[in-house]
């Protein structure tokens, strides 16, 4: 098996399409005609994740996060990332990375989140791609049909189906993303059934959820001003880490390779923590 081999599985599964505009994704490092056998799933292409999938003899590393996010003026091996670098191209590791086409995939990050907050009756929260299915009139009976479309989108909306407080749901929340606190903004009695769910950075889509009818929203990074404001519209949250909302992602990827390839393939899951936030 080549390189080429996983990431057209990945691309079938998450088509780069699908990423938002200027998102950095694809092959960082590498080459896709390299052999492979082994493939380390992490969340970011740390220097840590990059020594222990050289140390474990990866052939592969597929991470969400890019390695080469920002443009490069220099690789500098006195710092921790440049020596990671060279460490990845001295020992012939592809580095390869599906981000917020990952997001936005079905069964991807949004999906897997809605799976795991029991969400009812999801739809995409913002539709940020549409695929029109067009019918060739002459080899249809139904020629008046209109051509189907497929929305595909950041985040996702949903019903608990029934009510609970939004302290309780904070819990459920902190306990599902196995999380020792999270944050939240609204008052604790507050009743919620409809949730909206954006993983990784998602502050910028809360009028997105106010308008289609979200009582709660659940994402990450979000600063005082976006936490305030959404409350002050009628919209509680509630704010987990950005690794923790990711990270659950990588057991889908991994179940969808082992279906796909096998045998053929040995696909692991980094065991480096990846989130730098602690709870004192």
């Amino acid at each position: 098996m080549t390189v080429q081999q996983v990431v057209d599985a990945v691309e079938r599964w998450a088509p780069p399409m699908l990423a938002l505009e200027n998102d950095k994704i694809g092959l960082q490092l590498g080459r896709l005609n390299r052999p492979v056998r082994r493939v380390w799933l992490a969340l970011d292409p740390s220097p840590a994740v990059v020594e222990e999938a050289v140390t474990q003899k990866a052939d592969m590393l597929l991470t969400h996060h890019a390695m080469l996010f920002h443009p490069l003026r220099r690789i500098d091996t006195a710092t921790a990332r440049g020596r990671a670098i060279a460490l990845a191209l001295t020992h012939d590791l592809t580095v390869y990375n599906a981000h917020t086409n990952l997001d936005v995939a079905p069964g991807g990050v949004n999906d897997v989140l809605t799976q795991l907050l029991h969400l009812h009756d999801a739809k995409v929260l913002d539709v940020t791609y549409q695929e029109r299915t067009h019918i060739d009139e002459k080899k249809t009976e139904n020629a008046h049909r209109q051509p189907t479309v497929k929305e595909f989108g950041m985040g996702r909306i949903g019903n608990l189906g029934t009510p609970v407080s939004l302290a309780t749901f904070a819990d459920f929340v902190r306990n599902v993303l196995e999380l020792s606190g999270i944050r939240y903004a609204g008052d604790p009695e507050f009743m919620v059934n409809r949730v909206a769910v954006v993983g990784g950075s998602g502050g910028r889509w809360t009028q997105q959820a106010i308008l289609k009818g979200a009582d709660v929203m659940v994402t990450a990074d979000c600063d005082h001003h976006t936490m305030a404001e959404a409350w002050q519209d009628g919209l509680a949250m509630v704010d987990a880490t950005h690794a923790a909302m990711e990270r659950p992602v990588l057991k889908w990827l991994q179940q969808q390779l082992q279906h796909e390839f096998g045998d053929a393939l040995q696909v692991i899951i980094s065991e480096v923590v990846e989130d730098p936030y602690r709870w004192g």
